[in-house]
């Protein structure tokens, strides 16, 4: 069977993944909820083990979609990264692809709650900007401060997309996708003085409305904050 955009598209889900071979060492992971997943296969230099490379999803819906063509041209290159001793993960990667993976590991390391509200601003802040699609290595600093200035009239909301943006960036640091300083600006300088919260007692007798202030409270103290920290041990030993 001859591999075709349109043959592709027309693979439907099962109760397990499946694992098409594509190409050589290029796959089609087909999830059970019905995503597509461009995967490459390699073997790492340094261990001699094979591994896999996400290079994104086949979704024609999807702006992120990647045809077979452009998925067979991407793998190539990883390939003959490979052959030059390099690790695909040391390719020049996109935002997009970093961001991505740092929110798959980061909502499996927190609570439902936090997870669900640091996806809500990923989607709202991160996915929508304009440099999304760009090589996190040219990704520039007055870009993320445009963004952020773009939120002066929130600037509660400022800080906390900031914080992610931090934090996807000291990952791709962190992981050699990035060399050198970080991007994301203090917000001191694009504000002119620093961000505080407003004062209010979290008073309520609606155990739901409880809930969401709890909930609030570990997104903060997860992005670093340590009076939230403070704040969720007293919610958590109070009699």
């Amino acid at each position: 069977m001859k591999m075709t955009d349109s043959y592709l598209e027309k693979i439907e889900a099962t109760p397990k993944r499946q694992y098409v071979l594509v190409d050589t060492n290029l796959y089609l992971f087909v999830e059970s909820s019905g995503a597509k997943i461009w995967q490459v296969r390699y073997v790492d230099p340094a261990s001699g083990k094979q591994k896999y490379h996400k290079l994104g999803i086949f979704n024609t819906s999807s702006e992120k979609h990647i045809s077979l063509r452009e998925a067979q041209r991407l793998a190539l290159n990883i390939q003959h990264g490979v052959e030059e001793g390099d690790c695909p993960e040391h390719v020049n990667m996109k935002f997009s692809e970093v961001a991505d993976r740092w929110l798959e590991k980061y909502i499996h390391n927190v609570e439902s709650t936090t997870a669900k509200a640091a996806e809500n601003r990923y989607k709202l802040y991160i996915e929508t900007s304009p440099f999304y699609h760009k090589s996190i290595r040219e990704v520039k600093r007055i870009e993320i401060s445009q963004l952020l200035t773009s939120l002066e009239e929130k600037q509660q909301t400022a800080r906390k997309v900031r914080s992610l943006y931090k934090m996807i960036f000291d990952y791709a640091r962190g992981v050699g996708y990035l060399e050198g300083e970080s991007p994301v600006p203090e917000l001191k300088f694009i504000f002119g003085k620093p961000v505080t919260e407003k004062n209010r007692a979290a008073v309520t007798d609606d155990p739901d409305r409880f809930g969401e202030i709890v909930a609030r409270l570990k997104l903060q103290y997860a992005t670093g904050d340590n009076g939230a920290g403070l704040l969720l041990f007293l919610a958590y030993c109070f009699t």
